[in-house]
């Protein structure tokens, strides 16, 4: 048996096993990086979680008090105590979600920009040229939240030393394809009409009025996503070929003139002669 040379504590190695931080970055790499149909998985998912939120919440009022000696309602009880589980879990899930897509950035900094001139937008704030652009994930936000401001982001600026930080929006696809599908809209919408009441005199057109709001508000995100994607995809279209025609009557021109060679012939016999 080869020597042990050191070993870990038991509560450093137990503290390792229990961090979630190791969960989280494995799940963060694998929405990052993994080549997936994500309109495709969100939009499976996102009906997946409509419908049992839609059961779980269906199923989650008290359970009904009898006066019966004889009668047993733990099997209600155990059930009401799954279904408000799920309901709570879904409704932090979505919420997590939407706070996510609407605050995932992504930092580009601008070298060449003048630092005395504040660029147009509420997106762009002045950092130290030496920090590294910050990444964007809950855990950050959250953190930039609690966080108080130190001394050196209080300290006066300096113009060599700052440059101008842009922070551009940018969600990932399956994380907006859920929020679509399956926002804190739709779950507010299902706590407000369900679950149905002992007494309620139409239970099927509650359920269908439901589901007819949440159809007409995830078509209705779902048109505006598209339709701002396919503006976005329209502008760089339009300004690639503002570029390609710039360099075609413009740049092109002056870097590779035509020319032509030309030759001339001259005679001197016509000078010689008397």
């Amino acid at each position: 048996m080869p020597r042990l040379v050191r070993r870990k504590p038991l509560l450093q190695r137990l503290s390792t096993l229990l961090n979630p931080m190791d969960f989280l970055l494995w799940l963060s790499e694998e929405l990052e990086t993994r080549d997936w149909d994500s309109e495709n998985a969100g939009t499976q998912l996102g009906l997946g979680l409509n419908f049992v939120f839609l059961l779980a919440r269906a199923n989650s009022g008290s359970a009904p008090t009898t006066d019966d000696v004889f009668g047993s309602e733990d099997k209600s009880l155990w059930l009401s105590l799954i279904a408000n589980s799920i309901v709570w879990g879904l409704g932090i899930f979505a919420v997590t979600n939407g706070v996510y897509t609407l605050s995932r950035t992504r930092k580009y900094r601008m070298f060449e920009a003048n630092i005395d001139v504040q660029p147009g937008t509420p997106s762009a704030r002045r950092v130290r040229v030496q920090g590294s652009p910050a990444s964007s994930s809950p855990l950050r936000f959250l953190a930039n939240m609690i966080t108080p401001e130190g001394p050196e982001s209080r300290s006066h600026p300096d113009k060599n030393r700052d440059v101008w930080e842009l922070a551009v929006w940018d969600p990932l696809p399956i994380s907006m394809r859920l929020f679509c599908l399956f926002g804190p809209a739709h779950v507010l919408v299902y706590s407000m009409f369900l679950p149905l009441a002992s007494l309620d005199p139409r239970p099927s057109i509650t359920v269908f009025n439901t589901l007819f709001l949440q159809v007409i508000l995830s078509a209705q995100l779902l048109l505006f996503f598209s339709k701002f994607t396919q503006q976005g995809k329209d502008n760089s279209i339009i300004q690639k070929e503002v570029m390609h025609e710039y360099d075609t009557k413009f740049v092109h021109p002056f870097m590779h003139p035509v020319v032509r060679d030309v030759g001339i012939q001259v005679s001197t016999d016509a000078g010689t002669t008397a």
